[in-house]
């Protein structure tokens, strides 16, 4: 069984910007990866991501490391709804691959996603995409 819960190790946290979140995900007792975010402005704010799962040889992101990205991505959307805010952004270029997957957007500095378009009727977690249209 995955959970996706707030670290409460102070020592772990140090190594993260003042007012960073960190949620670790975990499967059974074994940690398979984390999110990391903060507000910034009227937004959540990704810092850091890992999945547990590494790319297919080319690069690429594979199925099993979307399905896992969507859990943690969704999880810091349901946060940014709960308190009130409409938009996640991120600065992480290395999540570039992983953020076009989902819908998010340049927006300057920053990829955007309107956390609307993550949670709309039908949405699959690669909608527009097109790493599924084999199948």
């Amino acid at each position: 069984m995955f959970s996706i819960l707030p670290c409460k190790d102070e020592n772990v946290l140090a190594g993260y910007p003042e007012g960073t979140t960190l949620l670790i995900y975990k499967d059974d007792e074994n940690v398979r990866g984390h999110i990391a975010y903060r507000r910034y402005m009227s937004a959540l704010e990704i810092l850091s991501m890992e999945t547990g799962v590494e790319p297919e040889a080319d690069g690429s992101v594979s199925k099993e490391m979307l399905l896992h990205a969507d859990a943690l991505i969704r999880a810091v959307a349901s946060i940014a709804l709960t308190e009130g805010l409409l938009t996640v952004c991120s600065k992480d270029v290395s999540l570039e691959p992983l953020f076009e997957k989902f819908g998010f957007f340049k927006n300057g500095e920053f990829y955007t996603l309107y956390v609307s378009k993550l949670f709309s009727k039908g949405f699959s977690g690669c909608d527009g995409c097109n790493c599924c249209k084999d199948n």
